[in-house]
């Protein structure tokens, strides 16, 4: 069976370390690394494939990156056909969830409280934190 993580890079965060645990524990299991950005400063235990597409500040280059991504992401997904596709972080959950091909099983890992980014950035909820954030949990 295959597994297939997509993140963004790995550098030198949680979520990176993440991946990196994981694939030293999933021996039995065929493992690949999608990242979007050349940066690796972890040791994995997988095959990993290097998208070539490094994030952006630039809103033109924002967009232009997202369906060169997507249309990577699909065709690696389509050629290497993994059984589970697990995601971490934001981008890549929303390009895990895009590419899904039918008979894989897509897992999405959130390493954020949004309840506490919603608390400490009011401009989002206009001064309504407490009636909104009960509901993000």
């Amino acid at each position: 069976m295959k597994v297939m993580f997509i993140i963004h890079h790995l550098g030198s965060g949680g979520a990176e370390r993440v991946v990196a645990n994981l694939c030293s524990g999933l021996v039995d299991y065929e493992r690949i690394v999608l990242i979007f950005e050349n940066i690796i400063k972890h040791n994995v235990e997988a095959r990993i494939i290097s998208l070539n597409s490094p994030a952006s500040q630039s809103l033109f280059k924002k967009l232009l990156n997202f369906p060169i991504r997507y249309f990577k992401i699909r065709k690696i997904k389509k050629e290497l056909d993994p059984d589970f596709v697990i995601s971490l972080l934001e981008p890549a959950n929303l390009f895990n969830v895009l590419t899904k091909i039918s008979n894989q099983k897509t897992v999405l890992s959130f390493r954020s409280n949004y309840t506490a980014t919603l608390q400490e950035k009011p401009f989002f909820w206009k001064g309504n934190n407490k009636k909104h954030t009960k509901n993000v949990l």
